[in-house]
């Protein structure tokens, strides 16, 4: 993978050889632009739907501001992102080649998710779903404080219906994203973020008795685990994330269950 001479926003990645070099095939190309508001971003990813749309036609699949165009040889995805305060349109393309080849560089752990970070108190993260247009509450169980925000403005690749929480220590340490939307493309979202991960299947639960099916991405740093992020596609979609503290949270849980049985 490598930054092209002359062109800042575009990065290459090349198969069949080592940059460009003889024998190397460009087969990925991706288009990041920065911009000074979420607004400017998503006006710059409609500009290249429409483009794209008059070029192609219609979209194989569109999901507000994002849209994908899928053929045997090619796929070409476009969408409008908010990540950590900066706001990016950004245009991915990939010949049947680099679809199977790109692999990109895996970020750390987020420090928040569906506009919350971790580490907030209760009363910052009421604060913050009211600044987001949202409704906020909390309940207790088995003695730990949790929160709900729904109807809240968040600009994502994905479809967020609400974020709940879980503190430790009075501390936010666990996120839920309540997702909506076609499931495959989450996937495809995360996957293209954070590297391809493999699914598992849990026995139905709950009232649907839909079977689950679960991906996992895990963050350790010296055999310790840092961060997990875990998507779960059951009877309704939700994304969980935890820091070390909610990891830890959740092991205690488990842990207390295990010696009442």
């Amino acid at each position: 993978m490598c930054d092209l001479p002359g062109q800042p926003n575009l990065t290459a990645t090349y198969c069949g050889g080592v940059g460009i070099s003889e024998g190397a095939r460009l087969c990925v190309l991706t288009h990041k632009q920065a911009h000074d508001s979420m607004t400017d971003a998503e006006r710059g990813a409609s500009a290249w739907i429409t483009t794209f749309s008059q070029r192609l036609g219609p979209a194989s699949e569109r999901n507000g501001l994002s849209a994908t165009w899928s053929s045997e040889e090619r796929e070409i995805s476009v969408w409008a992102l908010e990540d950590e305060a900066e706001y990016q349109s950004i245009v991915f393309y990939a010949s049947a080649e680099g679809r199977g080849a790109f692999e990109p560089q895996r970020p750390t752990f987020p420090t928040g998710a569906g506009g919350f970070d971790f580490g907030l108190t209760p009363k910052q993260a009421r604060a913050e779903c009211k600044r987001r247009g949202g409704t906020y509450g909390e309940d207790k169980e088995e003695g730990i404080l949790g929160f709900a925000c729904d109807k809240l403005t968040v600009h994502s690749p994905l479809q967020i219906e609400a974020v709940g929480g879980l503190f430790c220590a009075s501390r936010l340490c666990e996120l839920t994203l309540m997702l909506r939307g076609n499931r495959a493309r989450m996937v495809d979202v995360l996957e293209a973020k954070y590297g391809r991960t493999e699914p598992y299947q849990e026995q139905a639960t709950g009232d649907c008795g839909t079977e689950s099916t679960r991906y996992m991405w895990i963050w350790a740093l010296e055999g310790k685990l840092t961060g997990s992020m875990k998507l779960v596609l059951a009877c309704t979609a939700a994304l969980v994330y935890d820091n070390a503290d909610g990891n830890a949270l959740r092991d205690g849980q488990r842990l207390k269950r295990k010696q009442t049985y």
